[in-house]
């Protein structure tokens, strides 16, 4: 079914027009595997689903009231591993991480924001107490991590990243925690231990639910497990089971493809799809829009707005395109902003205020010269366009049809 829907849509989007398109896709979507569960918190819809994915080094976010008013119109909340890591010295990550989502949660009341605690996935941060627990008895936890060398009884493999994103270097006692090993996924008691004790504690406490709505497992989709096949799959399902146990929800970083979704759901795994670097292309609202309206994944786009990897994307054709792709989509997120390590990256716009109504039909997609243009109706007379030149990595969009503010 999967395959069917993006062969068929590779075929219809190069030859037939944006008509045929989408009768291809429909009829291509009754044959795909449906989702096990549905998110258990409310849609954002009708109001625009803007989502934020920031942090503060060195405080929490809902502790100044200033900043608590600027991001309460946010649908969903998404916090960042670099929270108040610089104000603790990288130490007490499980607790902090948690502490900042229910105090969002309790701050914001029940105006129907999701509030998401940060995962790294495969990567196995020491600031997490449970993770720099193990290393002090590598002799027995050591073949919990990849590059575990028994001879000499030391971890040969971590990662800088989190030490370089924050320009600290691991060399003093305030610092070192910044390092990661990495879990050895395949060790089905490594696995056992990321999720029942690392994830669990982030997301209960004392047997007891937190208040949040779930998990962003970043770097999701970077478990190759060419040595023991399934296993990736496994910790997938197995997180969600956790989370379903709690009335929470997983938000995977994967490569965001049908076929993926299709094993993902054959697997009984429930998820959100979350897709960094999307831009307003041809391809990035076709893709976005066979996932999340024709096959009815829930996903999760970031847009940076000025990043290394990607081009610039304008806010007008952020919000355009997304609105194309995912304007009918009842739990999807358009991110907006550059930063995850800082709070300071997240502009708010006056697009986000307004309400665009339903989708009239599914998009259109139509050849104007040498150019591809997107169009999609909404119900308060909102008309998204893309038009896309050959080879545009980030397409200029427009909304007509509704007084639209200065930006």
């Amino acid at each position: 079914g999967a395959e069917l829907i993006e062969s068929m849509a590779r075929f219809a989007q190069a030859a037939l027009g944006a008509g045929v398109l989408v009768a291809v896709l429909a009829a291509a979507a009754s044959q795909t595997p449906k989702p096990p569960a549905d998110p258990p918190f409310p849609s954002p819809l009708p109001d625009f689903p803007t989502a934020w994915f920031g942090a503060n080094p060195r405080g929490f976010e809902y502790q100044d009231p200033a900043t608590l008013k600027a991001m309460s119109g946010y649908r969903a909340i998404f916090m960042s591993w670099a929270e108040m890591m610089l104000g603790s010295n990288w130490t007490n990550g499980t607790e902090i991480m948690a502490a900042a989502c229910e105090g969002f949660k309790d701050a914001l009341g029940p105006n129907g924001t999701a509030v998401f605690g940060y995962n790294q996935g495969q990567v196995a941060p020491l600031f997490y107490p449970e993770v720099l627990e193990l290393t002090k008895d590598l002799t027995k936890y050591g073949d919990y991590f990849l590059g575990y060398d028994n001879v000499t009884n030391k971890v040969t493999q971590n990662s800088t990243t989190f030490c370089a994103q924050m320009n600290v270097v691991p060399n003093t006692p305030e610092t070192e925690n910044c390092l990661s090993y990495f879990w050895n996924l395949c060790n089905d008691e490594a696995v056992d231990y990321y999720i029942n004790t690392v994830l669990q504690n982030m997301v209960s406490k004392g047997g007891k639910r937190r208040n949040m709505d779930g998990l962003f497992i970043d770097w999701a989709g970077n478990f190759r497990d060419t040595a023991c096949p399934g296993q990736a799959m496994k910790v997938h399902l197995l997180t969600f089971q956790l989370l379903q146990k709690y009335q929470m929800w997983p938000v995977f970083s994967l490569a965001g493809t049908t076929q993926e979704a299709a094993l993902l759901w054959n697997a009984s795994v429930g998820y959100t799809q979350f897709s960094e670097y999307w831009t307003p292309s041809d391809a990035g609202i076709g893709d976005l829009y066979n996932l999340t309206e024709v096959m009815g994944v829930p996903s999760v786009v970031h847009t940076p707005i000025i990043h290394a990897r990607a081009p610039h994307t304008a806010i007008l054709d952020a919000v355009a395109g997304f609105l194309i792709g995912a304007g009918g989509a009842p739990h999807s997120y358009l991110m907006y902003g550059t930063s995850w390590t800082s709070d300071k990256g997240w502009p708010w716009s006056p697009l986000f205020d307004i309400k665009y109504g339903k989708p009239l039909g599914p998009p259109t997609r139509t050849l104007v010269a040498t150019n591809v243009v997107w169009e999609r109706k909404f119900s308060s007379g909102a008309i998204a366009t893309v038009t896309c030149p050959p080879a545009s990595r980030s397409c200029p969009g427009n909304i007509t049809g509704i007084p639209i503010p200065p930006l």
